[in-house]
């Protein structure tokens, strides 16, 4: 949290003014509630900018510099008939325009209004301002003649009459208003969409009231940026609509406000009238003849073959499997480059987007990955960014029977989506505001989020619940386990189902590629006190050819540890580390190279079933508990190797110079005294021995 932000807020309460938590490089209030005020305290926790709500005896004139419209002309048409305004506290905004602050005579009843004139709005109470020190794409809004520290307030002029006069005229019939918000075109489609949108909020359930209005603002705002309807009369048509529901005007100037400036960011030509030009084409023509002498590139991945770039992908399972938990693992791996249960990942910048469960409970799964996975918070600084998008899930909302249209959370995700390799949404159930079994809305939705896939070469992975009695049955391999329409495993390009054995192991299968073949699936468990891994009965080559080639090249892999172990050099039994023991033994002339690291993991912990090796914990170089591999007696004999070890190889290493530390960011220890997970006396480095125990207990 930004210090000064707190103590402005301070110092603006001081002053007679409310403070409200902005957003972050936006205009959207950061908390829902704040037409009741917040205190400086609340900064702590929202927000990066900073908002002001007035009493009942202020309020601005808002004059805007942007889409077409320029609010300064018109002001200084204004004053040209009438005469100059009188000299008040003022402040300059991002777009070149200003906020006048006026005082009105008691009273006078002025409501918030958008769209009065060209460039020109009025905030009242009930309404809200950004202020200093807010910035906006690196712009700042600044007040004229007034520094808040100083807590002297300059003088607030009262309203002219002929400004008062111009602000508050009576609306016209809303018969005129209708004709005009379609902007006297009146198009098929503009016309069905205000009607739409006024009957949706007219017949909203008590409860979904607010989010009609906020869905219904939204769409007309995007018509309105294209030019297609006024925005000033679409507001007051809205208004009256959600008056007659039963809102209040706080919460609905509020609302519009934000959809609008949502809407204004995203124009909507959709269905437009026949203007008599060219219009783009539907059908695009593909080369062919050029496919071997200008080859497209290939797909790329995230994960292995199971998230292709470009593309939307699915995770489906039922409520309580664990795919918010292994979603997260997958956010992690990716972040920082490791491996996910043996299967590589591609370095990238990581969003993930919870929209179930809120942001304690995430950070709760979070810290539990970083403890078993050896990793420090910090690491992911700038390559994971998780939101909590809870208090206002819905990505995409219908209203009567349209295909549907996108939200302002979606607006904002897909901002924060921008220079992302891998977006999570979690989940479909809560970011889906259609109907579910509507084939043509699930499509438009599917295909929004492609919009975001695309436009940075992300790979979108959506969680999605699947019905508990035809998952168990099997059916979900055909998409029939899909909660709704088949067009939710048809719209995306590369498909994982998740289910729960009768055992308790985790199945994770690939149903579905555009890009190749399906992964084998994979069986993992799920310790009590750690996170899924491969579990010991994993299918595939592993499964296939576990005779006497397996009992090879388990007995070699035990021989390699069991030699690490007497060099003093650990083998960790973790998976993910950037020195597992697939890559820590790869080198050794008697690693069985034909396995892949999945298969090598299978391997060990069936020899771990076995009693061949266990798990010991030791203290690593930060005086944090590490875990390695340790070949049993049981082991060694199975492996044709002595009964005990020639030399000591329980090392702790207690001090290290700063001239010598490097750390290596994989397992916590030192390069003078571990280098990926190797221990030697070095200089600056203090080393005992532990006589060797017998029974399994050695190194």
């Amino acid at each position: 949290m930004n210090a000064s932000l707190q103590t402005y807020a301070a110092m603006y309460q001081a002053a007679g003014f409310i403070p409200l938590p902005i957003l972050s490089n936006s205009k959207h209030p950061a908390c829902k509630g704040w037409q009741t005020g917040t205190t400086p305290e609340a900064f702590a926790m929202h927000g990066g900018n900073i908002g002001l709500t007035f009493g009942a005896g202020l309020f601005v004139l808002d004059v805007d510099v942007k889409n077409g419209a320029n609010g300064m002309d018109t002001l200084e048409g204004l004053e040209a008939k009438y005469g100059e305004l009188p000299a008040t506290l003022t402040a300059e905004t991002p777009s070149g325009g200003r906020h006048i602050v006026f005082r009105k005579p008691e009273g006078v009843k002025l409501g918030n209004r958008v769209g009065i004139m060209p460039g020109l709005d009025v905030r009242a109470a009930g309404g809200f301002i950004v202020a200093e020190p807010s910035t906006l794409d690196g712009k700042n809004w600044h007040w004229n003649d007034w520094q808040p520290d100083t807590g002297e307030l300059p003088e607030i002029a009262d309203a002219p009459q002929w400004l008062l006069t111009a602000i508050s005229k009576p609306a016209p019939e809303a018969a005129e208003r209708a004709t005009s918000a379609t902007g006297g075109t009146a198009d098929a489609y503009t016309t069905r969409a205000l009607e739409r949108a006024t009957s949706a909020v007219l017949s909203a359930a008590e409860g979904a009231r607010n989010d009609e209005l906020n869905a219904a603002a939204y769409g007309l705002a995007r018509l309105a940026a294209a030019g297609r309807l006024d925005w000033g009369q679409c507001e007051h048509v809205l208004t009256r609509a959600a008056r007659a529901a039963g809102l209040e005007d706080g919460e609905i100037v509020a609302t519009l406000a934000s959809a609008y400036a949502a809407g204004m960011a995203s124009p909507n030509h959709e269905g437009e009238p026949d203007t008599g030009e060219e219009a783009e084409p539907l059908l695009l023509p593909v080369s062919v003849g050029d496919v071997l002498t200008n080859p497209s590139k290939p797909p790329r991945f995230v994960w292995g073959h199971y998230l292709p770039r470009g593309v939307v992908a699915l995770l489906g399972a039922h409520g309580g499997t664990g795919k918010s938990t292994i979603a997260l693992m997958l956010a992690v791996a990716v972040a920082t480059g490791q491996e996910l249960f043996g299967i590589e990942t591609e370095r990238c910048r990581v969003l993930f987007a919870s929209f179930e469960d809120d942001g304690a409970i995430v950070r709760h799964r979070l810290e539990t990955i970083c403890k078993q996975w050896f990793i420090e918070p910090a690491e992911l600084e700038g390559h994971l960014v998780i939101v909590d998008g809870t208090e206002s899930p819905e990505l995409f909302t219908t209203t009567a029977r349209d295909a549907g249209s996108v939200t302002p959370t979606y607006t904002r995700l897909e901002a924060m989506a921008e220079g992302a390799g891998l977006v999570i949404v979690d989940n479909a159930s809560d970011t889906f505001g259609g109907d579910e079994i509507n084939r043509r809305q699930v499509r438009a939705f599917m295909r929004s989020l492609g919009r975001i896939a695309k436009a940075n070469d992300a790979a979108v992975l959506l969680l999605a619940h699947v019905d508990k009695n035809t998952s168990r049955a099997g059916k979900a391999a055909n998409g029939e386990g899909y909660s709704g329409s088949t067009a939710w495993h048809n719209s995306a390009r590369s498909r994982l189902f998740m289910v729960r054995d009768e055992s308790g192991e985790l199945k994770l299968s690939h149903q579905k590629t555009n890009f190749g073949k399906v992964h084998p699936l994979l069986s993992l468990d799920w310790p009590e006190d750690g996170l899924p891994q491969l579990s010991h009965a994993q299918p595939g080559p592993v499964a296939a050819d576990s005779g006497l080639l397996a009992e090879l090249d388990t007995r070699a892999l035990l021989a390699l540890i069991a030699e690490f172990s007497e060099r003093g050099e650990h083998v960790t039994t973790a998976t993910t580390s950037r020195t597992h023991a697939a890559k820590l033994l790869a080198s050794e002339p008697t690693y069985p190279k034909s396995r892949k690291p999945a298969d090598v993991f299978t391997l060990l912990r069936e020899a771990e079933r076995a009693e061949y090796i266990e798990r010991i914990t030791y203290q690593g170089a930060d005086r944090k508990p590490r875990e390695r591999w340790n070949v049993t007696s049981k082991g060694r004999e199975f492996a044709g190797l002595a009964a005990t070890a020639a030399t000591a190889a329980t090392v702790q290493v207690t001090a290290l110079s700063a001239q010598a530390a490097d750390s290596c960011g994989d397992c916590g220890d030192f390069s003078a005294g571990v280098i990926g997970g190797k221990e030697s006396a070095q200089v600056g480095a203090k080393v005992s021995a532990a006589p060797e125990q017998s029974e399994g207990k050695q190194g």
